[in-house]
């Protein structure tokens, strides 16, 4: 993948913390820095670990971004443009309103980048030219999806000593769960090598570990998907040339299913035009999770549209035009809040995609393997 696709990922990056950090651009003379020095306390916890990993993908793109060099002076300069970032950010949040500035958010954004860079570099030298891992580079489309997946299923790692399960009864939720997990089991079969694609089925164990998460909770309509997905999937697997056709067809089944559920129409709410306005104004791990989970439903929509990368650009933006309408529709649907936020997402994950390895925008892989065709 060439160092200008890298940048012009790190930039959209940069762009998009910048704004959701500076949002809702209001600023006073009277900054907010009384507790600039305070210590994270046990409810921030959430806010910690959100931090931690904000200014990952600032690490990976920036060490991606720079010229060919030492792996050591590109971890250094990723993690300090990291920590330099954050420290901008932070004095500027301090004249925001309703914003603050904390040294603590410098540090875990700082540490974040570093962990990023490091990362990147391991995984630069496992996938250089003669690695065996090289021909996996194919890869990285589905795992970049997978991200999001991860994200909504166990964020925030941190482990809680009780079992949450509630007992709703299984219903239409069960099958969204269960194209979900058929989704995520497919793509992580992409990202194993071939001969071991049947062993995706095992990241049905990652299920019921949402139980025991702090601050989240497991259902059995989400068990009884996850479940039904394996089932699925391995049908796949014998079958993947007709899987190949219908696939498609099941995620945008769901995708409208869930967009425009319980199809109730009536008197909704208007349109907002300002992106991720809603998700700002809202409790962050909330609107995490549910950024998390649209960024893999659209992402996996796309991926499966095109899974050749040949025509990315193409399915990314039919899938726009159709989230929009979608988002356009549920101004008729009460309880609702139909925005440009969904679009954005689409553009944002329908551009990385192009630009990674095996979409249309990166640059060709001498010794990557094409990816398959079928499932």
């Amino acid at each position: 993948m060439q160092t200008r696709h890298f940048r012009g990922l790190l930039a959209a990056v940069v762009i998009l913390i910048v704004y959701g950090s500076l949002y809702p651009f209001r600023f006073t003379l009277a900054g907010h820095y009384g507790n600039f020095w305070a210590l994270p306390g046990r409810t921030d916890v959430f806010d910690v670990v959100f931090n931690l990993f904000l200014y990952t993908p600032i690490g990976f793109l920036a060490f991606h971004s720079l010229e060919s060099t030492s792996r050591g002076r590109r971890i250094a300069v990723a993690a300090a443009f990291g920590f330099a970032m954050s420290t901008v950010i932070e004095l500027l949040q301090g004249l925001v309103v309703s914003r603050g500035a904390g040294f603590s958010d410098i540090v875990c954004n700082g540490c974040g980048a570093l962990g990023g860079a490091l990362f990147a570099a391991a995984w630069h030298h496992g996938v250089r030219p003669g690695s065996r891992y090289a021909p996996r580079t194919r890869a990285f489309r589905p795992a970049f999806v997978l991200v999001f997946w991860a994200v909504f299923q166990l964020y925030p790692l941190i482990p809680h000593p009780h079992f949450s399960l509630a007992r709703e009864r299984p219903g239409v939720m069960t099958l969204l769960f269960a194209v979900d997990w058929l989704a995520a089991l497919v793509l992580l079969s992409e990202v194993l090598a071939p001969k071991d694609r049947a062993l995706a089925a095992l990241a049905i164990w990652a299920a019921p570990v949402k139980a025991f998460l702090m601050g989240r909770s497991l259902t059995l309509g989400e068990l009884a998907g996850a479940a039904l997905a394996v089932v699925a999937f391995l049908a796949c697997l014998r079958r993947p040339a007709l899987a190949g056709r219908i696939l498609p067809a099941i995620l945008i089944a769901a995708m409208v299913g869930r967009e425009l559920w319980p199809f109730h129409f009536g008197a909704g709410a208007a349109f907002h035009w300002v992106p991720f306005s809603a998700s700002l104004g809202v409790p962050m791990q909330p609107a995490l999770l549910v950024l998390a989970q649209k960024a893999f439903m659209y992402g996996s929509v796309i991926w499966v549209c095109d899974r050749s990368g040949r025509h990315a650009r193409g399915a990314a933006a039919a899938v726009a035009v159709l989230v929009f309408l979608l988002e356009w529709l549920q101004q008729f649907i009460p309880g609702r809040t139909p925005d440009i936020t969904d679009v954005a997402l689409v553009a944002l994950i329908g551009s990385a995609l192009v630009f990674l390895p095996g979409g249309e925008g990166a640059a060709p892989q001498a010794n990557a393997t094409p990816v398959l065709s079928t499932v």
